[in-house]
C-alpha cells in the first residue's frame, strides 16, 4: 500500500500534543496542579482564620498555592513555541513523505531521506481521532491521518497481525 503525505504545523502540534498527553509523570503533575488551583479556590471555606480576615486577606495568605499551576502552565504554553522553533528549523518533518507499506517493512522516502523499517522495529502503533501514530524502539514517530490511506482496514488488520502493542484500532 502507497500513499503521500505533507504534514502541516497544526498536524506536528497535535502529534507533540498527543505525545505530551502521554506521559505520565505529565499526567500526574497536571492532577496535582488542578487539585492546588481547586484548593486555593476553596480556601476561603477550608482553612480556619482569624475572625478579622477577609476573603481577601486568606487568598492573599495562600498565593504559594498557585505556583505549581502556574508552573504547568508555562510548561505546557512554552512547548507551543519548542515545537514551533522545532518545525522552522527542521526541514525533514515539513516535507512530504511517501510511504510504501507492505508484509515485510516500512519504506519511507522524503526530501533528502529514505529508509525501510522492519516490522520488528515498531514497538507501538495507535489509532487516535483519525490519525495513525507509529513509534519505533528509538522513540522515533511515524504520523499520518487515515484519510490519506488507500484502505484503512487493511492497513489496521497488518498492523494489529505485526506490531505487539496496539491501540485504538477499531474492532
Amino acid at each position: 500500500m502507497k500513499f503521500q503525505y505533507t504534514p502541516t504545523f497544526a498536524d506536528y502540534r497535535m502529534l507533540n500534543k498527543w505525545h505530551l498527553s502521554k506521559i505520565r509523570e505529565l499526567k500526574i503533575l497536571r492532577l496535582l496542579a488542578i487539585l492546588l488551583f481547586l484548593y486555593y479556590c476553596a480556601s476561603p471555606i477550608l482553612r480556619p482564620s482569624h475572625p478579622n480576615d477577609t476573603t481577601l486577606d486568606i487568598y492573599l495568605s495562600n498565593w504559594l498555592l498557585l505556583l505549581l499551576p502556574l508552573l504547568i502552565f508555562s510548561l505546557f504554553f512554552s512547548s507551543f513555541f519548542l515545537v514551533r522553533k522545532k518545525w522552522n528549523t527542521l526541514a525533514e518533518i515539513r516535507c512530504e513523505k511517501s510511504y510504501e507499506i507492505s508484509e515485510n517493512d516500512i519504506h519511507v522516502t522524503g526530501a533528502g531521506f529514505e529508509g525501510r523499517l522492519e516490522w520488528q522495529h515498531i514497538a507501538s502503533a495507535e489509532y487516535h481521532k483519525g490519525w495513525f501514530f507509529l513509534m519505533t524502539n528509538q522513540r522515533t514517530y511515524y504520523f499520518f491521518p487515515a484519510s490519506i490511506v488507500p484502505n484503512t482496514n487493511t492497513l489496521i488488520a497488518l498492523l494489529s497481525q505485526k506490531v505487539a502493542k496496539t491501540k485504538g484500532f477499531p474492532k
